[in-house]
């Protein structure tokens, strides 16, 4: 699985980060102050993916995001202020709401010891990753991404977001290496999609907001696991 493969390329937010339920809150945050209907967090991911994949061609898909948030709230705000107030309630979450996903960090070391290139590939703006690296406690004192990746390629360099595969094609051309070469580690429907659209093998790590898409996701990766550790008790022998 990792033996003949010279770079992992790593999704962030969901995969390496458990990131994904702050997002939640900070969209329960605003449909409370937009006085919008009441949603569960599994009602409101589904919402928010639905939109993104819907306006993935857009020059800012989370705009459009959240125009349709402000639609359905009846708000008379446009999208881009209240992307804007939604900036403002993520920069406190992410600072201290949000950490590593348990096993990511052994993981990392062992694929760094055995001289594998590894880097990120997210769509995550890569203000979320500085705030990671430098402002999260948590975060900071466990990974120190300058040293641990090679390069991070984040939503401030690609035009389109997953599940179109520019990322990934992006990723391939700064490694210079074929995508046979590679692998991909997502968590999402729609990473697992773009890397497959780039033609590379992908490992799918179980997210509890992508449970509703397993099955697609279990058919288009060639693996699938519940964790970091368990992916690492699978592929320690191989690793030592």
């Amino acid at each position: 699985m990792f033996t003949e493969k010279k770079a992992v390329i790593f999704d962030l937010d969901g995969t390496l980060i458990d990131s994904l339920g702050i997002w939640n809150r900070v969209d329960e945050i605003l449909l409370s102050e937009l006085q919008g209907p009441e949603m569960t967090s599994e009602a409101i991911s589904h919402f928010r993916e639905t939109a993104l994949v819907r306006h993935a061609q857009s020059e800012n898909p989370y705009v459009e995001f959240c125009a349709d948030l402000g639609a359905l709230c009846r708000s008379s705000l446009s999208g881009k202020a209240i992307h804007a107030r939604r900036y403002e309630i993520s920069r406190q979450l992410l600072r201290t709401d949000v950490d590593l996903q348990p096993g990511a960090v052994q993981l990392l070391e062992k694929l760094k010891r055995q001289g594998k290139r590894l880097v990120i590939a997210t769509t995550t703006k890569q203000a979320n990753i500085d705030i990671y690296a430098h402002h999260n406690p948590s975060i900071a004192s466990q990974l120190n991404f300058a040293e641990t990746f090679e390069f991070i390629l984040t939503r401030d360099c690609i035009t389109h977001i997953k599940p179109h595969p520019e990322i990934f094609l992006l990723a391939l051309h700064r490694l210079g290496l074929e995508a046979s070469e590679c692998l991909v580690i997502e968590d999402s429907l729609a990473g697992v999609e773009a890397a497959s659209a780039a033609g590379i093998d992908v490992i799918a790590m179980k997210e509890k907001w992508s449970e509703k898409d397993e099955n697609e996701i279990r058919s288009k990766s060639i693996g699938y696991f519940d964790s970091f550790d368990e992916l690492l008790c699978r592929i320690s022998p191989s690793l030592k």
